[in-house]
């Protein structure tokens, strides 16, 4: 077929822009389109903006590059065809143009639902530079929904970040090198609102975190302690997080039996320790943050101190000294509540943030003790009477952090129900005066408490204190002195009877010298006779509405 020409200028053969029957993708539907993509982005959610924000490539400026070219292109082969100007006898269609600009539109909502729906992006070489931009004024606004977005987000991308933050080169100075801007941003990830957002809602991102550091079996970076430190001072402080629900089993069903977050977060001791090293562990939370929390709190924490004591031994470290458990005993130890406060409280009234507390701290002694002989083994205890600091071990720690319970619990002298209930029923009966047969932990960490009650006894003839005449009032309130019970069937049997030994042969000259500290020896029932020279301990009858009286002699029973 022979085509005629309309224009032949330098001899090119151009034919009028003959239109299409058939409209495909005109400018009517580009701005159809265009419009519902506009209104689509407007109503989207954070979470894929943010996707989309951080694509290897820069699909913003993709897009509107895109959207000029196909609506330019849509309006002016629709022109040309309608003037029905010159076009070369070749040239496509225009069904044809407009296929190929609606395969284009085509093609960039494609790429925007790749990377925010299918295949979200990833911290990597192709694009750190604008994710740590993102990231950083998402953490600077402190948007509590975009946090949490964020949080979840980086599930993806931790295992890179934290893998070039801990292997960065400290000799490289290049401030575009990837792992410094991974440092950075593990570092900006460490801050108290983000933790806080992790903490909350986002625990699959956390478990993360300590399985990527358990796989590199060594932290390197200063920064991830940081970040870890404030994270678990979130889990704790936060009463949301999954820490909460880890509870005994049967309290919190599964999740209480394998405590995932828990053994994740403090059940590795040995990088628990690690990050120590670098600056901060998991327990090292900031004093004024601990200074607010409440028993539940401090439960959580002596939970997962417990959790990282059970890692210590099964990881055979019993025998290595470790920084971070000496400074989590002291923290706990440091919450030992002023117990003075409930001298002359009714026993009706105890039910406080007080007394709460302090059970937590004994039921915290008791789990140690549960831990260690849970364990097939119980680790050693190479000498009973340690002198030196050198010698100490874990059952010394143990039992000074008991005996500084015992301490605390002599502050209550009065009344009578309230002393017992303290001294006798929470710290007495919950470590020691129990039905069941002794362990082996049990008996050494009884023996060190006794030694260090004793050590403390022998010294108050040479320097008499307030501190050890609340041992001694402690010991006689309950165990009494009566020498008829002095009996090794008696779990108590050898601290009572250095005590018998001792009060015997210094009470009266110590109340001859310094009346006011051997009144402060008496606690609960008891008092001192001066004139038949004997402690008589007093104490509710089987009949009713009766007291009883027992007599302790110091020179000789009448």
């Amino acid at each position: 077929m022979r085509i005629i020409c309309d224009w032949e200028p330098l001899g090119l053969c151009l034919v009028k822009a003959g239109s299409s029957t058939e409209t495909i993708f005109g400018f009517s539907e580009f701005l159809s389109g265009f419009a519902l993509l506009v209104i689509v982005y407007t109503i989207t959610d954070f979470k894929y903006k943010f996707r989309v924000s951080v694509a290897p490539i820069n699909l913003n400026i993709m897009t509107f590059i895109f959207i000029i070219f196909i609506g330019m292109g849509t309006l002016l082969s629709q022109l040309w065809v309608a003037k029905e100007w010159p076009t070369f006898v070749w040239n496509f269609s225009q069904v044809v143009w407009q296929s190929i600009f609606a395969f284009l539109f085509l093609f960039i909502i494609s790429l925007w639902i790749w990377f925010a729906f299918i295949s979200p992006p990833k911290f990597s070489k192709n694009n750190y530079k604008i994710f740590s931009k993102k990231v950083y004024r998402a953490v600077l606004r402190g948007d509590v929904y975009e946090l949490n977005v964020i949080s979840e987000e980086l599930n993806y991308s931790l295992p890179m970040l934290i893998h070039h933050s801990n292997n960065r080169n400290k000799d490289n100075i290049d401030k575009h090198d990837i792992s410094l801007y991974a440092e950075d941003m593990v570092l900006l990830l460490a801050n108290r609102r983000f933790c806080k957002s992790l903490a909350i809602s986002s625990p699959s991102t956390i478990l993360c975190i300590f399985d990527t550091l358990s796989k590199s079996n060594v932290v390197n970076s200063s920064s991830i302690s940081i970040l870890i430190a404030n994270l678990s001072s979130e889990l704790i402080t936060n009463k949301e997080s999954q820490l909460y629900h880890e509870d005994e089993g049967y309290k919190s069903g599964l999740l209480g039996y394998i405590k995932p977050l828990s053994k994740s977060v403090y059940g590795n001791f040995r990088l628990v320790e690690d990050l120590s090293s670098k600056g901060r562990s998991p327990f090292d939370v900031d004093y004024k943050v601990k200074d607010n929390w409440d028993d539940e709190q401090l439960k959580v924490f002596c939970q997962a101190v417990t959790i990282c004591f059970e890692s210590y031994i099964e990881q055979g470290c019993w025998y290595q000294h470790s920084f971070t458990l000496y400074r989590a005993f002291d923290d706990i130890k440091g919450f030992i509540p002023n117990l003075y406060e409930l001298n002359g409280s009714n026993i009706s009234l105890l039910n406080s943030q007080i007394i709460n507390k302090f059970q937590v701290i004994l039921d915290f002694l008791r789990g140690l003790i549960d831990v260690i002989d849970g364990q097939n083994n119980a680790p050693i205890c190479f000498q009973l009477r340690n002198k030196s600091l050198q010698s100490q071990d874990m059952y010394c720690k143990i039992a000074t952090l008991y005996t500084e319970c015992i301490h605390a619990a002599a502050y209550v002298s009065n009344p009578v129900d309230t002393c017992w209930f303290i001294q006798h029923n929470l710290v007495w009966s919950e470590l020691f005066d129990n039905n069941n047969e002794q362990s082996k932990a049990q008996k050494i960490i009884m023996h060190k408490v006794r030694r260090n009650v004793y050590d403390n006894i022998l010294k108050f003839g040479q320097y008499p204190n307030y501190r050890t005449a609340r041992y001694i009032g402690f010991c006689l309130n309950v165990l009494w002195i009566k020498s008829h019970v002095v009996h090794k069937k008696d779990i108590g049997w050898a601290l009572r009877k250095v005590v018998v030994a001792w009060v015997k042969q210094n009470y009266l000259t110590l109340f001859e010298t310094n009346r006011v500290i051997a009144e402060a020896c008496l606690h609960g029932g008891l008092s001192f006779d001066e004139e038949k020279k004997a402690i008589i301990k007093t104490f509710q009858s089987f009949t009713p509405g009766k007291l009883s009286e027992d007599y302790f002699y110091l020179i000789n029973e009448q």
